[in-house]
Protein backbone atom coordinates (compact mmCIF):
# COMPACT_ATOMS: atom_id res chain seq x y z
CA UNK A 1 0.00 0.00 0.00
CA UNK A 2 1.54 3.68 -1.02
CA UNK A 3 0.68 6.30 1.41
CA UNK A 4 2.25 10.10 1.54
CA UNK A 5 3.96 9.13 4.98
CA UNK A 6 7.08 10.81 5.74
CA UNK A 7 9.68 10.29 7.80
CA UNK A 8 8.97 13.70 9.66
CA UNK A 9 5.50 11.73 10.57
CA UNK A 10 7.33 8.94 12.06
CA UNK A 11 9.83 10.94 13.86
CA UNK A 12 7.02 12.72 15.75
CA UNK A 13 5.22 10.06 16.37
CA UNK A 14 8.22 8.41 18.49
CA UNK A 15 8.98 11.82 20.38
CA UNK A 16 5.22 12.47 20.77
CA UNK A 17 5.05 12.04 24.98
CA UNK A 18 7.88 14.20 24.98
CA UNK A 19 7.34 17.36 22.27
CA UNK A 20 3.25 17.14 22.55
CA UNK A 21 3.43 20.09 25.18
CA UNK A 22 6.39 22.14 23.03
CA UNK A 23 4.55 21.50 19.87
CA UNK A 24 1.08 22.67 21.54
CA UNK A 25 2.81 26.08 22.70
CA UNK A 26 4.39 26.79 19.53
CA UNK A 27 0.98 26.59 17.35
CA UNK A 28 -0.37 28.86 19.68
CA UNK A 29 2.37 31.18 19.48
CA UNK A 30 1.87 31.09 15.90
CA UNK A 31 -1.73 31.55 15.14
CA UNK A 32 -0.99 34.65 17.89
CA UNK A 33 1.22 35.94 15.96
CA UNK A 34 -0.95 35.55 12.61
CA UNK A 35 -3.69 37.55 14.70
CA UNK A 36 -1.61 40.48 15.17
CA UNK A 37 -0.53 41.28 12.25
CA UNK A 38 -3.82 40.72 10.14
CA UNK A 39 -5.03 43.58 13.41
CA UNK A 40 -2.10 45.52 12.41
CA UNK A 41 -2.69 45.14 8.71
CA UNK A 42 -6.63 45.99 9.33
CA UNK A 43 -5.89 49.36 11.11
CA UNK A 44 -4.22 50.63 7.42
CA UNK A 45 -7.02 49.55 5.28
CA UNK A 46 -10.79 50.80 5.55
CA UNK A 47 -12.53 50.46 9.02
CA UNK A 48 -13.96 46.81 10.04
CA UNK A 49 -11.23 45.69 7.87
CA UNK A 50 -9.52 44.15 11.02
CA UNK A 51 -12.73 42.66 11.86
CA UNK A 52 -13.17 41.12 8.45
CA UNK A 53 -9.56 39.42 8.38
CA UNK A 54 -9.76 38.14 11.80
CA UNK A 55 -13.03 36.07 10.57
CA UNK A 56 -11.52 34.72 7.39
CA UNK A 57 -8.29 33.80 9.15
CA UNK A 58 -10.69 31.71 12.01
CA UNK A 59 -12.86 30.34 9.30
CA UNK A 60 -9.41 29.22 7.47
CA UNK A 61 -8.02 28.40 10.35
CA UNK A 62 -11.29 25.91 11.06
CA UNK A 63 -11.55 24.45 7.52
CA UNK A 64 -7.31 23.31 8.19
CA UNK A 65 -8.28 21.75 11.19
CA UNK A 66 -11.35 19.99 9.71
CA UNK A 67 -9.22 18.48 7.06
CA UNK A 68 -7.03 17.68 9.66
CA UNK A 69 -8.99 15.76 11.10
CA UNK A 70 -10.67 13.78 7.87
CA UNK A 71 -6.83 13.10 6.60
CA UNK A 72 -6.36 11.47 10.24
CA UNK A 73 -9.09 9.34 9.99
CA UNK A 74 -8.53 8.02 6.69
CA UNK A 75 -5.16 7.39 7.28
CA UNK A 76 -5.82 5.55 10.41
CA UNK A 77 -8.56 3.38 7.72
CA UNK A 78 -5.56 2.83 5.75
CA UNK A 79 -3.52 1.84 8.74
CA UNK A 80 -5.88 -0.22 10.42
CA UNK A 81 -6.70 -1.99 6.73
CA UNK A 82 -2.62 -2.75 6.59
CA UNK A 83 -2.58 -4.15 10.43
CA UNK A 84 -5.43 -6.56 9.60
CA UNK A 85 -3.86 -7.49 6.09
CA UNK A 86 -0.62 -8.27 7.97
CA UNK A 87 -2.49 -10.29 10.89
CA UNK A 88 -3.97 -12.15 7.67
CA UNK A 89 -0.43 -13.16 6.03
CA UNK A 90 1.40 -16.08 6.39
CA UNK A 91 3.59 -16.32 9.59
CA UNK A 92 6.76 -16.32 8.10
CA UNK A 93 6.00 -12.86 6.34
CA UNK A 94 5.42 -11.52 10.43
CA UNK A 95 8.35 -13.40 11.45
CA UNK A 96 10.29 -12.08 8.95
CA UNK A 97 9.75 -8.76 9.27
CA UNK A 98 9.87 -8.72 13.25
CA UNK A 99 13.39 -9.72 12.49
CA UNK A 100 14.66 -7.35 10.21
CA UNK A 101 13.39 -4.51 12.05
CA UNK A 102 16.37 -5.64 14.61
CA UNK A 103 18.37 -4.09 12.48
CA UNK A 104 19.31 -0.80 10.57
CA UNK A 105 17.75 0.40 7.38
CA UNK A 106 20.09 -0.64 4.72
CA UNK A 107 22.19 -2.53 6.83
CA UNK A 108 24.01 -5.65 4.86
CA UNK A 109 24.68 -7.55 8.09
CA UNK A 110 25.37 -10.90 7.37
CA UNK A 111 22.17 -11.69 9.02
CA UNK A 112 19.88 -10.16 6.60
CA UNK A 113 21.33 -12.97 4.11
CA UNK A 114 18.96 -15.24 2.33
CA UNK A 115 21.12 -17.99 4.13
CA UNK A 116 21.02 -16.44 7.35
CA UNK A 117 16.72 -15.65 7.34
CA UNK A 118 16.18 -19.21 5.90
CA UNK A 119 17.92 -20.66 9.06
CA UNK A 120 16.60 -18.48 11.24
CA UNK A 121 12.96 -18.96 9.72
CA UNK A 122 13.92 -23.25 10.54
CA UNK A 123 14.91 -22.65 13.80
CA UNK A 124 11.82 -21.20 15.03
CA UNK A 125 9.68 -23.76 13.07
CA UNK A 126 11.71 -26.07 15.22
CA UNK A 127 10.90 -23.60 18.61
CA UNK A 128 7.20 -23.61 18.17
CA UNK A 129 7.45 -27.42 17.52
CA UNK A 130 3.31 -27.87 16.75
CA UNK A 131 2.26 -24.41 17.81
CA UNK A 132 0.48 -21.98 16.17
CA UNK A 133 2.58 -19.20 14.04
CA UNK A 134 5.41 -21.71 13.21
CA UNK A 135 6.61 -19.68 9.87
CA UNK A 136 6.17 -22.57 7.07
CA UNK A 137 6.80 -21.70 3.60
CA UNK A 138 3.80 -20.62 1.42
CA UNK A 139 1.81 -23.95 0.79
CA UNK A 140 1.34 -22.62 -2.90
CA UNK A 141 5.48 -24.01 -3.00
CA UNK A 142 4.33 -27.56 -3.21
CA UNK A 143 7.21 -28.14 -0.10
CA UNK A 144 6.49 -31.90 1.56
CA UNK A 145 5.18 -30.47 5.13
CA UNK A 146 7.37 -33.42 6.49
CA UNK A 147 10.93 -31.60 4.78
CA UNK A 148 12.83 -31.12 7.64
CA UNK A 149 14.60 -26.99 7.91
CA UNK A 150 12.80 -26.41 4.65
CA UNK A 151 13.57 -22.82 3.53
CA UNK A 152 16.98 -23.74 3.70
CA UNK A 153 16.00 -26.95 1.68
CA UNK A 154 14.01 -24.56 -0.64
CA UNK A 155 16.97 -22.21 -0.81
CA UNK A 156 19.94 -24.29 -1.50
CA UNK A 157 19.19 -28.38 -1.91
CA UNK A 158 16.38 -28.76 -4.04
CA UNK A 159 17.07 -29.00 -7.73
CA UNK A 160 14.31 -26.93 -8.67
CA UNK A 161 15.95 -23.67 -9.72
CA UNK A 162 12.08 -22.09 -9.61
CA UNK A 163 11.30 -22.78 -6.30
CA UNK A 164 14.69 -21.40 -5.25
CA UNK A 165 14.29 -17.70 -7.01
CA UNK A 166 10.87 -18.05 -5.62
CA UNK A 167 12.70 -18.17 -1.43
CA UNK A 168 15.07 -15.24 -2.81
CA UNK A 169 12.08 -13.03 -4.22
CA UNK A 170 10.06 -13.67 -0.83
CA UNK A 171 12.52 -12.93 1.37
CA UNK A 172 13.71 -9.61 -0.91
CA UNK A 173 10.30 -8.27 -0.36
CA UNK A 174 10.16 -8.93 3.35
CA UNK A 175 13.07 -6.50 3.43
CA UNK A 176 11.12 -3.91 1.45
CA UNK A 177 8.19 -4.18 3.69
CA UNK A 178 9.61 -4.30 6.67
CA UNK A 179 10.63 -0.77 5.79
CA UNK A 180 8.33 0.40 3.83
CA UNK A 181 6.40 3.79 5.05
CA UNK A 182 2.85 1.76 6.57
CA UNK A 183 4.77 -0.98 8.45
CA UNK A 184 7.34 2.07 10.08
CA UNK A 185 4.41 3.75 10.98
CA UNK A 186 2.90 0.84 12.66
CA UNK A 187 5.94 0.37 14.63
CA UNK A 188 5.75 3.82 15.52
CA UNK A 189 2.54 3.50 17.11
CA UNK A 190 3.39 0.42 19.03
CA UNK A 191 6.60 2.07 20.51
CA UNK A 192 4.11 5.46 21.27
CA UNK A 193 1.82 3.24 22.63
CA UNK A 194 3.76 1.31 24.58
CA UNK A 195 6.01 4.56 26.07
CA UNK A 196 2.33 5.99 27.12
CA UNK A 197 1.59 2.73 29.17
CA UNK A 198 5.01 3.26 30.80
CA UNK A 199 4.85 6.69 31.31
CA UNK A 200 0.65 5.86 33.10
CA UNK A 201 2.20 2.82 35.37
CA UNK A 202 4.89 5.30 36.01
CA UNK A 203 2.33 7.78 37.69
CA UNK A 204 0.41 5.06 39.64
CA UNK A 205 3.41 4.30 41.16
CA UNK A 206 4.44 7.84 42.08
CA UNK A 207 0.55 8.88 43.06
CA UNK A 208 1.06 6.10 45.58
CA UNK A 209 3.56 7.22 47.37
Amino acid sequence: MKSGLSGRWVLALRNAPDKKASVEHALQKTVEAVNAALAALGEQLRPGSADKLQNAFNAALSLSRAKGMYDGLIRGHQLHKYYLDLQGSDAAARTLLRRIRKYPKGDKNEGLTDKRLCLYLDREIERLDEKEGQPFPPASWGIDPRQIEPWQFALQETPDKKLRQKVSTYLSRRRDDAWSDDYSLLVAWENLARSLRKMHKQGKREGTH
